[in-house]
């Protein structure tokens, strides 16, 4: 016990740069990854065989251990899951219950105390029996995983009635938690704010402006994000993210969040406590010289 390790949650090809940035300083490493030869499992002095998911057995395994803070580079449901062994430790970081409903692609909504954002409309799946209910739907409507399997998918657009049985089946293959969300199609351009939250502080260390459009088969298409040189939206979209930090006693995480602009109007569509994938981490810091790994490294190890 006298070892103290940094827990990551995830040893998928991402987690590789993060772990090496906890080895450059000094860090041992604890990995929970149920794959025993993932890509990260060879930079770990500990790797635990367990399911991402399974923070009970997690946490009961991690008795054996000291264990100095629990970190993460996936996204969804293991995020979940670090923040829960976070709290289990007392780190001061964010409640578990928190990241649970803010996480959620219906429980953001729960935000709508929060000046100047919008929500897309919300529909009750379950009504969908219900002739009459369906004559009510405005198209075109989006339909998505409240937590899915897998990034970037599972989500469709509904043009017609007819439809929606077909689509709500095919977002049903990418739902790993939750329910499905149907939600009215806003217009617009989706941007992310990438961040981080130091002591209730939210800092903004990039605004990306997502390349995402529907392909023939209604489904969403991700190709990539640009970082955008905006700082007039970027303040004022860290203007609403430290109000949201402030709201809910946001701590110490990677926090980032996913907007839908129009000319009229800012809707809020995703909340993320994590880093974020498709190599931002590691664009920002060699292409931007925006360290972010470093800033909250520094600040949980100190």
């Amino acid at each position: 016990m006298s070892e103290a390790y940094i827990c990551v949650i995830g040893g998928g090809e991402d987690s590789i740069f993060l772990i090496k940035e906890l080895k450059e300083r000094s860090q041992k490493i604890l990995l929970i990854d149920k794959n025993k030869n993932c890509p990260a499992s060879e930079l770990a002095e500990v790797h635990l065989c367990i399911s991402t998911w399974s923070s009970k057995e997690i946490i009961n395994q991690l008795a054996e251990y000291k264990i100095r803070w629990c970190i993460t580079r996936s996204s969804g449901i293991p995020v979940i899951t670090a923040n829960e062994i976070c709290e289990k430790y007392k780190f001061n970081t964010v409640g578990s219950e928190c990241v649970k409903q803010l996480s959620s692609k219906k429980g953001i909504y729960s935000l709508n105390n929060i000046k100047n954002i919008k929500f897309p409309r919300l529909y009750d799946v379950g009504d969908l029996d219900s002739d009459d209910y369906i004559k009510k739907l405005i198209f075109p409507l989006v339909v998505k995983p409240e937590f899915e399997s897998v990034g970037k998918k599972g989500t469709f657009i509904i043009q017609k009635a007819k439809d929606i049985k077909k689509f709500l089946n095919q977002s049903s293959e990418y739902l790993a938690y939750g329910d499905l969300i149907l939600q009215s199609y806003v217009e617009g351009c989706d941007y992310s704010l990438i961040g981080i939250c130091l002591d209730g502080e939210y800092e903004s260390y990039a605004l990306l402006k997502e390349k995402n459009e529907f392909n023939l088969v209604n489904a969403i298409n991700h190709a990539g994000f640009e970082v955008l040189k905006d700082q007039n939206l970027e303040n004022k979209l860290s203007k609403i993210a430290q109000e949201i930090c402030v709201d809910r006693n946001i701590q110490n995480t990677p926090l980032n969040f996913n907007f839908r602009i129009n000319k009229e109007d800012l809707f809020l569509l995703e909340c993320n406590f994590d880093f974020g994938g498709e190599n931002i981490l590691e664009t920002l810091k060699y292409d931007y010289n925006k360290d972010i790994i470093k800033a909250y490294l520094d600040k949980l190890i100190s």
